[in-house]
């Protein structure tokens, strides 16, 4: 069995020395041993290791997020940064390149081979999913060349007879051959999904009672045995003297492609809103009008109610007039000037009682740059309010001790390296006790 080969790039003996010995002690390949980035991009070309640990500090003139970015862009390889420094700066530039883990010095050996191994395991999920895109994408070329010669699918059905007539476009828009099955209701409905042939009898239902064109979709089986989407357009053309449908028309196309674009965004909005979710300040989001399109689970907790109360709500629907008109005034002043803002409000919690709250709001953009709504966080300062509070309460409490005290009190420090000092503050028995002196 192939053993995972690793890569160190470290610029200290001692370190990348127990680095190697506990590697090989887990059951791996050290390729190489390298001190600077350009000797890194080297041996990534000649050995293509499984994995790169990456040491931040390096010598040459690229540092070792530098390489990483590098290495993530022309190679595709994992890399574990290994650093003594965890400042913020270090740690966003090293996001950026999408490491796999991130191992602070001093380390144990244990924990450098668990951080290995579950960074080879998200590097194999990965590289499967992404054979499995490249797959689906090969797929999807292949399907939209096939359609490119097409045009949408046309049929009639007589409601009384039950005849059905089906162009030939019907047929290969689902790659059969024209009439390669009979263009009858059965064998039609034999291809249509399970879990929706409910819709067809809706569809004859909704016609009855409308004379206006009926829109639907459903799923109906491709002759590669897959499911495809279809959108179908239906109308009637001739009803009986009792007004009852008994001739219609439609047509129907292939809109596969745009609904797993919809669930790519749909299953994105989710993964969004998830992340939201997890942050510990309240979020939300609203459109140019003003209306709620969502918020997280802190914000909606804050207020008591759930999300689905929130969205599509104005302030003024869900906070008192004199809170409403501030955030809509504020609300407004950002739209037209853009910029970052924040202050102190009011909001109401949900146990009745107002909150001192701090607001942070920004305005964000569609892709064309044009301002499409305002997202904002609000942090809730009521305990830190309380807390202040009884700090000054317990200062004043002191200072009315300190000046009732009836013996001489008097606060000092030193100053010029304790050669001498100089008076802070005095009780009020302390002062009169200077008065006398004097």
């Amino acid at each position: 069995m192939k053993k995972t080969s690793i890569l160190i790039v470290e610029d200290t003996p001692v370190v990348s020395l127990a680095l190697e010995a506990g590697l090989k002690n887990h059951g791996y390949l050290v390729s190489a041993i390298v001190t600077s980035g350009e000797q890194t991009i080297q041996k990534v070309r000649e050995n293509s290791p499984d994995i790169v640990l990456m040491d931040i500090e390096i010598e040459g003139n690229m540092d070792g997020i530098e390489t990483a970015e590098i290495i993530r862009s022309d190679f595709d390889i994992p890399v574990i940064f290994l650093t003594a420094y965890a400042d913020e700066e270090r740690i966003e530039r090293a996001k950026l390149t999408m490491p796999y883990g991130y191992i602070l010095k001093p380390f144990r050996t244990r924990d450098v081979n668990i951080s290995i191994d579950m960074a080879l395991y998200v590097a194999k999920i990965e590289k499967e999913q992404k054979q499995l895109q490249e797959s689906l994408r090969e797929k999807t070329e292949l399907l939209e060349r096939t359609l490119e010669a097409t045009t949408e699918g046309i049929w009639t059905y007589n409601i009384q007879t039950n005849e059905l007539e089906v162009s030939h476009r019907s047929y290969i828009l689902l790659g059969y051959d024209p009439y390669e099955f009979p263009a009858d209701i059965i064998s039609w409905r034999k291809i249509i999904h399970p879990d929706d042939l409910s819709l067809m009898s809706d569809i004859i239902d909704n016609l009855k009672e409308s004379s206006e064109a009926h829109k639907n979709a459903f799923r109906i089986r491709h002759k590669s045995g897959d499911y495809c989407w279809i959108r179908t357009r239906v109308k009637v053309v001739e009803r009986d003297k009792y007004g009852n449908p008994v001739l219609v028309i439609g047509n129907h196309d292939d809109i596969t492609q745009r609904k797993q674009a919809e669930d790519r965004v749909k299953n994105q909005n989710l993964f969004l809103q998830m992340l939201i979710d997890t942050l510990p300040v309240s979020v939300f989001y609203k459109n140019t009008d003003g209306v709620y399109t969502g918020c997280n689970d802190s914000y909606a907790r804050f207020l008591g109610l759930s999300k689905e109360m929130i969205t599509g709500k104005s302030v003024y629907q869900l906070f008192p007039q004199d809170l409403a008109d501030k955030y809509n005034e504020m609300d407004k002043k950002l739209l037209k000037e853009q910029e970052i803002q924040h202050y102190e409000s009011q909001m109401t919690h949900a146990d009745g009682t107002r909150h001192d709250v701090l607001i942070r709001k920004a305005t964000y953009h569609d892709e064309s740059g044009t301002v499409i709504g305002i997202i904002g966080i609000m942090i809730d300062l009521s305990s830190q309010k309380k807390v202040e509070a009884v700090l000054r309460e317990r200062e004043e409490l002191f200072r009315q001790l300190f000046d009732n005290m009836k013996e001489s009190v008097a606060i000092y420090k030193p100053v010029e390296n304790g050669q001498d000092f100089i008076f802070v503050d005095f009780n009020n028995t302390g002062l009169l006790f200077g008065e006398k002196t004097q």
